[in-house]
């Protein structure tokens, strides 16, 4: 196969995996749902700037097969855990954040009242979820057996 029929086979490649992952968007009701409730307040992310903060996101935190690795004292300090969703608004500091799940699904940049407003149409999302500020210091963790955790991230 010559370069340029590797060139076009690569771009319908790719045509078709954001055609899969957009269907894929569409058809989950809960994340419809979500969205609907986070109403003009949640923005989705364009691929560019998703895949940005996405890998960001990987590379500033370390990650065990069930979560982030919060023993990685090299990475988070402050660490709180916390016991109730309500207490989220005395514990954080930041006015916006991301909220991010598995590869796959968008990401949300939101604020943190509309975030605490819909919490539990965010976490019907999926099993595990995320809040990273938007200034990429904080890091919360809703675990999916049900633990809350903060922390600062060291830069």
């Amino acid at each position: 196969m010559n370069d340029e029929l590797k060139k076009k086979l690569e771009e319908l490649k790719n045509i078709n995996k954001v055609k899969n992952k957009n269907e894929e968007r569409e058809n989950n009701i809960l994340l419809k749902e979500c969205l609907e409730a986070l109403h003009n307040d949640g923005f989705i992310l364009d691929n560019e700037e998703e895949l940005s903060v996405y890998n960001d996101f990987k590379e500033m935190l370390i990650f065990t097969p069930w979560g982030i690795d919060w023993g990685e004292r090299r990475k988070i300090k402050d660490i709180k855990h916390i016991k109730f969703e309500s207490q989220l608004k005395e514990i954080c500091s930041k006015d916006n954040y991301y909220i991010i799940w598995g590869k796959g699904l968008p990401i949300i940049r939101c604020s943190l009242n509309s975030i605490i407003n819909n919490l539990d149409d965010i976490k019907a999302v999926e099993a595990d979820t995320w809040l990273f500020s938007t200034d990429y210091n904080e890091i919360i963790e809703f675990h999916h057996e049900g633990r809350i955790t903060c922390g600062q991230i060291i830069f």
